[in-house]
């Protein structure tokens, strides 16, 4: 029998004869390539919150003749920007945000980008978005970076599809809280 296995069976024996045996705890991993892509898409990010989609419409940009989805999500939870930022009023009860992405399905077409998330209402997820140019809509930073679920099986773990594998929850709110980071060649 291995030492690990011994281990194991002694700790099976000693829980065993305690009344107050606890559950293992769980087990938490981030993919090292996901948690980078986490980092960079929260450091672009204006804001960031844990919210609920609660609308979605396909419009044709005028300029562009390009669809583009428009989603607007309730927030449940701020994690980043600021109260009252010029762009959302995160004090109001039930407030909303609405960003925009190149995309869609119109008048039987479909435009897809490579790493583009999807959305449905009653969708929730953490969402980290990044302002454009002045009055226009705030967009997702990083694209699919900008969307993470959580994955299935429930537990901890987070999933974008603009990431190589799953991140855990805590360490998404670690990179939003991080202070951000100088553009490289800044001083």
């Amino acid at each position: 029998m291995s030492s690990k296995t011994l281990d194991a069976v002694i700790a099976a024996v000693i829980c065993a004869a305690s009344a107050a045996c606890a559950a293992p705890p769980e087990v938490r991993t981030s993919s090292p390539a996901a948690l980078a892509v986490a980092r960079r898409a929260a450091a672009r990010a204006d804001l960031a919150f844990r919210g609920t989609v609660v609308a979605t419409r396909v419009e044709r940009d005028a300029a562009s003749g390009l669809p583009f989805t428009y989603v607007t999500a309730r927030i449940d939870e701020r994690l980043k920007g600021a109260a009252g930022d010029g762009a959302v009023d995160w004090t109001a009860p039930g407030a909303t945000v609405t960003w925009r992405l190149v995309g869609g399905a119109l008048d039987g077409q479909v435009l897809e980008l490579a790493d583009a998330p999807s959305f449905r209402v009653g969708e929730e997820a953490y969402w980290l978005l990044a302002y454009g140019p002045a009055g226009t809509f705030p967009m997702l930073a990083g694209l699919g970076a900008g969307k993470w679920t959580r994955a299935s099986g429930g537990g901890t773990a987070l999933v974008s599809p603009g990431a190589p594998g799953p991140v855990e929850e805590e360490a998404l709110r670690a990179a939003l809280a991080a202070p951000p980071v100088p553009a490289e060649g800044a001083r």
